[in-house]
């Protein structure tokens, strides 16, 4: 079964329509494939079939460094030649030509895809983080705030979106009163840099409000609170 959900298509000439993003889904290494493989019955032992596996792959590669190519039920591989030879009598240069293994897929992946299953999802919200709050004019990272300032914070989905006024960036004082930042001097997902508003002595904790999810607006606001509190000095 792959789940999917729906994305805003950005495409120039194709905003009204929405495209799909599989979900991320776990991926098998070679231990957890020999423990699915143990799963069926097998009278091998993990130890059979990490020996046969290993085989395998050493022959493969033995036969691709050979020049020659594999099909297999599961995969095929093909070699293909890059950049420009100057005339019949020029040949293979590194510097110039790359030689590339392209690995298609082989019957059975072909076949079983035509059998799995599909089922769409609501979209995920990717998660909003403040991860870092730099202060400008004190040059500290998770410190101190200057009243009327520069501060700079980083994180993920922090981008402001939005006219509410419960929307925007907000410095939250020790007693809960809030002071909202009225200049944004760049507003971006992984970043913002505003000037601070005058704060008044005391601690307080960094705020983030918006309706952005990373996709389309949100009906709802989104907020975070960064978790360290900030000191403005005298």
């Amino acid at each position: 079964m792959v789940k999917y959900h729906l994305v805003k298509n950005f495409l120039a000439g194709h905003t009204d329509s929405f495209t799909a993003r599989p979900q991320r889904v776990s991926t098998f290494d070679i231990d957890a494939l020999m423990e699915r493989m143990l799963q069926c019955g097998t009278t091998l032992t993990k130890t059979d079939i990490m020996a046969v596996l290993n085989v395998m792959e050493e022959t493969i590669v033995k036969i691709t460094k050979e020049g020659h190519t594999v099909a297999i039920p599961l995969f095929q591989t093909r070699f293909s030649i890059f950049g420009k030879f100057d005339g019949p009598m020029d040949v293979f240069d590194h510097t110039r030509h790359k030689l590339k293994i392209n690995v298609s897929r082989g019957m059975l992946i072909r076949d079983v895809q035509k059998e799995i299953k599909l089922e769409k999802i609501d979209c995920l919200a990717p998660v909003i983080n403040i991860l870092e709050v730099r202060d400008s004019i004190s040059n500290t990272v998770n410190r101190v705030l200057t009243s009327k300032g520069v501060v700079e914070i980083h994180g993920s989905q922090i981008k402001l979106v939005g006219n509410e006024e419960n929307c925007g960036l907000f410095f939250v004082a020790a007693d809960g009163t809030k002071v909202k930042a009225s200049v944004i001097i760049q507003n971006k997902p992984s970043i913002l840099i505003a000037m601070l508003p005058e704060l008044t002595a005391g601690t307080y904790k960094v705020k983030v409000a918006t309706l952005y999810n990373g996709h389309y607006d949100l009906k709802q606001v989104r907020t975070f609170e960064f978790e360290h509190p900030l000191t403005v000095h005298e």
